[in-house]
């Protein structure tokens, strides 16, 4: 005798279960068929979020790039505006030199066009005088 019935050695390889025994059977089949679908449909689930994992991470990781690329490009940035402002105070100089000198030749001018009306006048009125 068998858990879930009699075997008769005499009738071959023949089982013969009764009603309840034959119910808890077909019970535990169904139950393997919906463990294997749901298992199954926890399997296509896995796999789903795995390649959705996959793709984040991607997407992580090109904006990881992408942010690392745009840190390198503020870098270069910031070079060139240390350049341009030593470019910038070296101008400034040139000008504060240059306008200097303009102001040297602008007066030079103006003592040249004073002597030289002096000399003129002068000259005048020795001319006039004689």
């Amino acid at each position: 005798m068998t858990a879930f019935g009699q075997f008769s050695p005499a009738s071959g390889d023949t089982i013969h279960l009764n009603k309840q025994d034959a119910l808890k059977v077909l019970e535990q089949a169904l139950k393997a068929n919906v463990y294997q679908e749901q298992r199954d449909a926890y399997k296509s689930e896995v796999d789903s979020l795995t390649k959705l994992i996959d793709i984040k991470q991607r997407q992580i990781q090109n904006l990881s790039s992408q942010t690392a690329n745009y840190r390198n490009i503020i870098a270069t940035y910031k070079l060139e505006i240390k350049a341009l402002e030593d470019q910038k105070i070296l101008y400034e100089k040139q000008v504060a030199s240059l306008t200097k000198q303009l102001k040297k030749e602008r007066r030079k001018k103006k003592w040249i066009t004073v002597a030289g009306t002096a000399a003129v006048g002068v000259l005048v009125y020795l001319y006039v005088t004689k």
